[in-house]
């Protein structure tokens, strides 16, 4: 296998694995269908759209890899989601494909739950700190960060006052997406952090507070860099609200509908595809090697509390005005 750099904060890299590239989307080692076996898939999600985007690409691939998918209805509460679990696991199901509504302690009893009826789980999205699981699949995170960053100071002239919109602490995409951006702003000396927070839940009434709380202690700012699309809109209503809008410079994350709509209408600079199609793909072709036992390449190996988990990354692409084209086949209806 080709070595390759895998650039995780927060979390320590154990194991560097293979080379990742948007064509091949991962180097999985290739798997004949064989017996029949049944993938469990919970995905708890406030946004509806991505959730269909990633069931597309399990709908797609089941048939040839000879798969039976018993898919719950979107999860709105952690509640629900865990009751899918229940009967998921009473259904004998051979692994489960999970992604969690939020990080919590809740959230991380349902992982504890599954390991403890011996079900191997594959992560997709989001990881609760100090759990055990068989994958994890996610976005590269730390490049997103990185290509906000990137752009954001060749707009500004790489000088300025900089708001950062984090998600929830607790949140490794959040915790990556961050140090992605910070590796890239402290290169320049003449670019200054005047406020960076995290938002519980990743809570849009809390990123609302703080860009009125930022503006009013500071009005000399750029730009504001948010970890997604949902607080990046956030920032957009308080600034249209205090007519300032023209004046500062908003970037998003995750690239979702109401992202691409504000990115088309000039009220968001740019956003960042992650890929949600790529990533559903990955997770099942993952859970399917794991499900047969058998080999699979993995990019990299983080360290979540006490465990050592195998990590598979897909590949993001930064959105804005010139390349937002590329998008209107995922939101039709634009």
């Amino acid at each position: 296998m080709k070595r390759l750099y895998v650039i995780l904060i927060l979390f320590t890299v154990v194991t560097i694995g293979c080379n990742l590239n948007i064509e091949r989307i991962n180097p999985l080692t290739s798997s004949s269908p064989k017996k029949e076996i049944t993938i469990g898939v919970s995905i708890a999600s406030t946004r509806p759209n991505i959730t269909e985007i990633i069931k597309k690409a399990f709908i797609k691939d089941r048939n040839k890899q000879n798969i039976n998918i018993l898919w719950q209805k979107n999860s709105d509460s952690i509640k629900k989601q865990k009751e899918d679990v229940i009967s998921l696991i009473k259904q004998e199901v051979d692994i489960i494909i999970i992604k969690l509504l939020k990080i919590n302690q809740q959230s991380k009893e349902i992982i504890k739950l599954i390991n403890e009826n011996s079900i191997p789980v594959v992560a997709l999205d989001k990881l609760p700190p100090n759990t055990k699981v068989a994958a994890y699949v996610s976005a590269n995170n730390f490049k997103v960060g990185k290509s906000q960053a990137q752009y954001l100071i060749d707009q500004i002239n790489k000088k300025g006052n900089i708001l950062i919109l984090k998600g929830d602490k607790d949140d490794k995409k959040a915790q990556d997406i961050t140090a992605g951006n910070k590796t890239i702003l402290k290169k320049h000396k003449k670019i200054k952090i005047i406020k960076e927070k995290w938002h519980n839940n990743w809570s849009e009434q809390l990123a609302n507070l703080t860009v009125r709380q930022t503006i009013k202690e500071n009005k000399k700012i750029k730009a504001i860099l948010a970890n997604s699309d949902q607080l990046a809109l956030e920032a957009i209503k308080v600034l249209q609200k205090e007519k300032i809008n023209k004046e500062i410079i908003v970037i998003g994350a995750n690239a979702s509908k109401k992202g691409t709509i504000a990115l088309i209408k000039g009220d968001m600079s740019s956003t960042v595809d992650q890929m949600p199609y790529i990533r559903g793909l990955n997770a099942l072709k993952v859970a399917t090697f794991i499900a047969r036992k058998e080999k699979w390449n993995w990019d990299g190996i983080i360290k979540n509390g006490k465990y050592n988990i195998k990590l598979i990354t897909t590949p993001i692409k930064l959105i804005n005005k010139y390349n937002v084209k590329r998008l209107k086949k995922r939101w039709q209806d634009l």
